[in-house]
């Protein structure tokens, strides 16, 4: 049954043409969006387990039967995905086996296709939303469960655009459908998707001076990603279950330049100062160095947000949306203004991106080490080789012998040990065919000279 209720509450105080615009709005997107929905399951595996990942997927392709989902978008490795399925409308909960094209995490999005036959109807978002503040927009989504993916239709009118610093539209005055529902406008355009709810933060005073406190329980507003924040993706999807990855310049920080800083540097606008340069980077050999301040992406001033810090993340994800090889940098150096053009790197693995091991035996997670932990610790063990230790978990067998988050694992009963499967393989086999006995690591802890640590498998301790 379509969701109608929102709309025949708001037709009651609406004159009888706005509630006859009301209704058309809603019965256009329930036909727009009929044919194109689906919910998108499958089984993730990471380091803590296995879940259960459920979410609405919308048809941009009928043809080739391709879907965008914001349930597989984000930070999930592909590896992790298994089971790819796509469940239709109706009281058949028919399923059709789906695989994974890739994911632009830039944008949240996921793409997958049907490898299936099904008759699919395509949502085409536009370019640009352009909606004005108190204008009409619906949703649609199916509701999942007993409701056998029933679809149905929600109700809002634009409150608020929001730089976060992506531009979002918060609505009132209705309900708009789930996340990762699409949105339309009342000239039948697709203007966005819906995202999650915003939590609005109120001003307070404290001890420590007036802060910003977000009213998770008490204020929320539902948003939506308008068109423009991500239909650009729709030119490039990527395929074979790859992940694409951000642009980088070659150096560890980009913050705001202070505004003391900035009015004493003569700046007009925003500033964006880097620091850390990676050796054999792009930036080092364009001539970058620490200290330098971009004003300037592609001949454009940097945009002035409300704050620096939004300023800035702004210039990252313009640099995020560049499709050539190269940006033109407008930079200051001290008294001096440079134009610089830097060629584009993918971003290197980051720490917290890089493959784990988890061990609930001894209770110990690792990752593998990554090239920026060399340039970011700046510490002796900088570029020693091996797995980083994350967590122990306390009174586990890793606590009692000692281990703690820091340590760098060089080498396992002797072999050594730089990647999660080798580690897996070495512990799992140890812990298979000599159980209760200790397993031995070679520890490397800041400075200091690289110690043997013993651990003993609960069998052992029984």
């Amino acid at each position: 049954m379509m969701r109608y209720l929102p709309a025949m509450l708001l037709a009651a105080a609406l004159p009888l043409s706005a509630a006859a615009d009301v209704e058309k709005l809603l019965a256009d997107t329930y036909d727009l969006a009929d044919g194109a929905l689906a919910v998108v399951k499958c089984t993730y595996a990471s380091e803590t387990g296995e879940q259960e990942v459920a979410g609405l997927a919308v048809c941009y392709d009928a043809e080739n039967g391709e879907l965008l989902t914001l349930a597989l978008g984000g930070q999930m490795n592909p590896a992790g995905i298994r089971d790819l399925r796509l469940e239709l409308p109706g009281p058949e909960h028919r399923t059709i086996p789906a695989e994974l094209l890739g994911i632009r995490p830039e944008v949240g999005l996921g793409f997958v296709k049907a490898s299936a036959p099904h008759a699919w109807q395509a949502v085409r978002f536009a370019g640009s939303s352009d909606l004005a503040i108190g204008q009409a927009v619906a949703s649609a989504a199916l509701m999942p469960g007993d409701a056998a993916n029933t679809p149905q239709v929600g109700l809002a009118y634009v409150a608020a655009l929001r730089r976060i610093p992506e531009r979002v539209y918060m609505v009132t005055g209705g309900g708009l459908t789930g996340v990762g529902s699409p949105v339309f406008a009342a000239d039948g355009r697709a203007v966005g998707l819906v995202t999650r709810s915003i939590f609005l933060d109120y001003q307070m005073a404290t001890q420590q001076g007036t802060g910003n406190v977000a009213l998770a329980g008490l204020q929320e507003s539902v948003a939506f990603l308008p068109a423009e924040e991500f239909a650009f993706a729709l030119q490039d999807i990527p395929r074979g279950g790859t992940v694409r990855r951000p642009r980088w310049l070659g150096v560890l920080r980009v913050s705001p330049v202070a505004p003391d800083q900035a009015q004493a540097m003569g700046l007009a606008g925003p500033g964006a100062e880097i620091d850390g340069i990676v050796p054999d980077s792009a930036a080092e050999q364009a001539g970058l160095t620490g200290g330098d301040v971009i004003v300037a992406l592609n001949g454009q001033p940097l945009e002035r947000l409300a704050t620096g810090e939004l300023s800035v993340r702004n210039m990252m994800r313009l640099l995020n949306r560049i499709e050539g090889d190269s940006v033109d940098l407008t930079l200051r150096r001290g008294e001096e203004t440079l134009d610089v053009t830097l060629p584009l790197e993918e971003m290197p693995t980051l720490p917290e991106e890089a493959p784990r091991y988890v061990s609930r035996e001894l209770g110990m997670l690792l990752r593998e080490r990554v090239r920026l932990d060399r340039y970011i610790g700046e510490t002796p063990a900088a570029d020693t080789q091996g797995m980083q230790v994350l967590a122990v978990g306390p009174e586990s067998p890793a606590a009692a012998a000692g281990l703690a988050a820091g340590d760098i694992v060089t080498s396992v009963d002797g072999q050594p040990v730089q990647s999660a499967v080798v580690l897996r393989q070495i512990v799992e086999t140890h812990l298979a065919e000599r159980p209760g006995e200790a397993i031995l690591l070679l520890v490397r802890r800041g400075g200091q000279e690289p110690q043997a640590i013993s651990i003993t498998p609960p069998l052992a301790q029984q």
